[in-house]
């Protein structure tokens, strides 16, 4: 089993080289094999060039990487990582996680992966367990977890924007009525009774005047709040629920949103979960 530490965990007294050979060495390995499997590994990691510098000299991309060789030149069967990449800066994260990526292509060893960062979950895992505490909540891949929350712990923990209590009724062989107090959205999920509805805010549609649609949900609003974030626009409108919807700033330039502007949202019945 190979462990890799949040914050490293080198052997501040040992170089590079020495610090990735030690579990090789105290399984007493032969010098040459041990030189052959370093090599090969520090080219992995591209740290060759790092090999007879000490810990306290390297960066933490460079100490990550130094401590990712250690961990997985003894080949384990399983390795654990405990938020490995939570101290980097962003552009070395994504760097590293694309090396992650080609790592477990390349060794097929079964990788344990702690993270709050969900961009790494979606990047890495073939499958996600949301803890909490101590309990695991769910378990699937990155679809089911972000997509079809069980519970409104697991919702809120990854993100969704929109969570409404309400009461279901399926209708013949139509979509279930879900009515919140305020409006009805239509669901194609089979479900009776006191239910939370998600909706994904990139699941929603916008216009600035009423359109046909095959959308089952369809209501007009008022925008309450705009908030930048970079590349989006959150938008939250007033349509009797508060709708969070994401644009891309084009298109939010290209519309002329503005606060008190009443605009039109749409999403499709199958866009709805119920739990």
């Amino acid at each position: 089993m190979g462990f890799v530490y949040q914050d490293y965990m080198l052997f501040p007294h040992k170089t590079v080289w020495e610090n990735i050979a030690f579990g090789l060495q105290i399984r007493r390995i032969n010098k040459n094999e041990i030189q052959e499997k370093i090599d090969e590994m520090m080219e992995v990691f591209n740290i060759s060039h790092l090999a007879y510098r000490l810990p306290r000299t390297l960066s933490g991309g460079e100490q990550q990487r130094t401590a990712l060789a250690r961990a997985l030149i003894i080949n384990p069967k399983v390795m654990l990582m405990d938020e490995p990449l939570g101290a980097l800066d962003r552009k070395i994260r994504e760097s590293l996680i694309k090396e992650l990526k080609n790592v477990h292509q390349k060794f097929d060893t079964t990788i344990i992966h702690v993270t709050h960062n969900f961009d790494e979950a979606i990047a890495l895992a073939d499958r996600i367990a949301i803890m909490n505490n101590g309990q695991i909540s769910q378990v699937g891949d990155s679809t089911e977890i972000f997509r079809h929350p069980k519970d409104k712990f697991v919702a809120d923990f990854v993100g969704v924007e929109n969570i409404f209590a309400g009461f279901a009724r399926e209708g013949d062989g139509k979509p279930t009525v879900i009515d919140t107090g305020n409006i009805s959205i239509y669901s194609v999920e089979k479900r009776e009774g006191d239910v939370h509805v998600t909706v994904r805010p990139e699941d929603i549609t916008l216009s600035l005047a009423k359109v046909t649609t095959s959308a089952r949900n369809v209501f007009e609003g008022q925008i309450k709040e705009i908030i930048d974030q970079g590349a989006l626009i959150k938008l939250t409108i007033d349509v009797g629920e508060p709708l969070v919807v994401f644009l891309t700033r084009q298109s939010f330039l290209d519309m002329e949103l503005n606060i008190g502007k009443v605009i039109w949202t749409y999403f499709k019945a199958t866009a709805v979960h119920l739990f």
